[in-house]
């Protein structure tokens, strides 16, 4: 039998190769040692069952309690604590026939935390007497004579007896009070956009007028997740606000929220003394978690979903509680576990909480898109088949739009609603929150954008359910609304 020649390995290929078999050497015996210094630190704490589960109960006690601790905005400290001192700034010297600021943002981005750190700052540093502060609740407080109602309430309650007329009405209370001009007034309106959606918005023009034919120091103060907001305030109301209206960006930065779960999932040096022997091999394992592309992508997913504070929460909370600890103290994340979870947030609570915030140019956006794609559907059952996903352009979607609110015999919205750049605007958001999508890649630059057809991501039932609640939405839809389910 005859032996095939050994194949010759050309020059240098044999050292190559011995460095790399060196290197890799190398590799395995730190990363050996790496394991062996992480179980030589814990192996004097070898733990039995029980005692396992009780240290790990004890470890999600204390992430739990950083996690309810942290301080969380959609504002870095640095950019939270500029515009709070520009706020401070216009509510310490407000103009002398009123002031007006409105914040907008969605849920958890810090909103109503800035306006009570400020409010809290005024309080404590003027005398009360000089400073009332009115707090009304548009979901409580907007509707017919509530928001005088209140006012008179807790302006009354903020007064000696002594100065309090008991024959004055409500409608003359306020005026009452504008006797003093070192007198500072405060209204805090948090969910503007119910005041906004009463009928005149008198109450608004009420406090304007007050601060104007008065001339008294004032500020109307005011938060709304509707980013189309300002665009339906009355002319009348218009021309008295001077329009300092704030925008509070989402909670979608990665390396952001990587930075808070990195403190919250930590121990520290000031932790309880019965978890302190597992510090140092808890947080090299948390360390290595966060460098996991499994977790990095729950983690993007869920924050492109629903970028707001309460969804983080929910993902922060779910991750502690599924947490368990093995004989050394050492943590274990199924991460096919943290996905799932992170995956029902997005889908039990995302969504409908993000229709459930949206403004009323919004949901009738939404309606006209989820109309014609209805009837498009519609004509395919009946033989006109459609292969491709049914989708419409901006200019179609505001057409109907625009046809339906004519045909309404009863809508809240003004005329000012009804122009392009207003329903663009809407239109833009609906994308920026994935409500609807493009179904091929887009075009670059507006026109190409508004010609580009897009396709309806909510179910014709999820929106119903939006209709059926929202209480300012034309007849018109609630009809098309009722039809559809006929």
């Amino acid at each position: 039998m005859q032996l095939r020649n050994k194949r010759s390995d050309p020059p240098g290929a044999t050292k190559s190769r011995q460095h790399k078999k060196a290197r890799k050497t190398v590799a395995t015996k730190q990363g050996n040692k790496n394991k062996q210094e992480c179980v030589s630190q814990v192996a004097d704490i070898l733990l039995d069952k029980q005692q396992c589960e009780m240290l790990q109960e004890q470890v999600k006690e204390y992430l739990l309690r950083k996690l309810c601790q942290t301080r969380l905005t959609s504002w870095d400290d640095q950019e939270f604590s500029s515009l709070s001192k520009t706020i401070e700034s216009l509510v310490r010297n407000p103009a002398p026939q009123g002031e007006s600021i409105i914040l907008i943002g969605p849920a958890g981005s810090g909103k109503k935390k800035l306006v009570e750190e400020i409010v809290q700052k005024m309080k404590s540093e003027s005398q009360t007497q000089r400073l009332k502060v009115i707090q009304l609740y548009g979901t409580f407080h907007a509707h017919g004579e509530g928001p005088m109602r209140e006012t008179h309430l807790q302006l009354k309650n903020s007064m000696p007896n002594t100065e309090v007329n008991q024959s004055t009405t409500e409608a003359d209370f306020l005026e009452d009070t504008a006797n003093d001009s070192s007198t500072k007034y405060i209204f805090l309106l948090y969910d503007f956009e119910y005041f906004v959606r009463e009928k005149n918005q008198s109450f608004l023009y009420r406090i304007f007028e007050f601060f104007q034919r008065n001339k008294t120091s004032g500020l109307v103060l005011a938060t709304s997740q509707q980013h189309d907001l300002v665009d339906s305030l009355e002319k009348r109301i218009k021309s008295r606000f001077s329009h300092r209206v704030y925008y509070m960006p989402t909670f979608k930065d990665t390396r952001q929220v990587q930075k808070i779960l990195r403190s919250i999932f930590s121990i520290d040096a000031d932790a309880p003394s019965s978890i302190l022997a597992v510090k140092q091999p808890f947080n090299q394992e948390m360390s290595q978690l966060f460098g996991d592309t499994t977790w990095n992508q729950a983690l993007e997913e869920l924050l492109k979903s629903t970028p707001n504070v309460s969804s983080f929460l929910r993902f922060a909370f779910y991750t502690i509680t599924t947490m368990s600890l093995d004989k050394f103290g050492i943590p274990k994340f199924d991460l096919d576990i943290v996905r799932h979870g992170s995956r029902q947030l997005r889908q039990s609570a995302g969504r409908m909480e993000m229709l459930k915030n949206l403004s009323v140019l919004e949901v009738a956006l939404l309606a006209a898109l989820c109309r014609l794609t209805c009837r498009q559907l519609e004509k395919s059952e009946k033989g006109q088949s459609c292969a491709k996903p049914v989708a419409f352009s901006f200019e179609r979607i505001y057409q109907e739009y625009i046809k339906q609110e004519l045909n309404s015999d009863s809508t809240p919205i003004t005329a000012d609603s009804y122009k392009r750049p207003i329903a663009w605007k809407a239109f833009s958001r609906l994308l920026d929150i994935q409500l609807i999508r493009f179904p091929e890649r887009r075009g670059e630059g507006r026109n190409a954008m508004e010609l580009q057809p897009v396709i309806l991501v909510i179910s014709p039932e999820e929106l119903s359910q939006v209709l059926k609640e929202h209480p300012y939405i034309s007849l018109a839809m609630q009809r098309w609304n009722q039809h559809r389910k006929e």
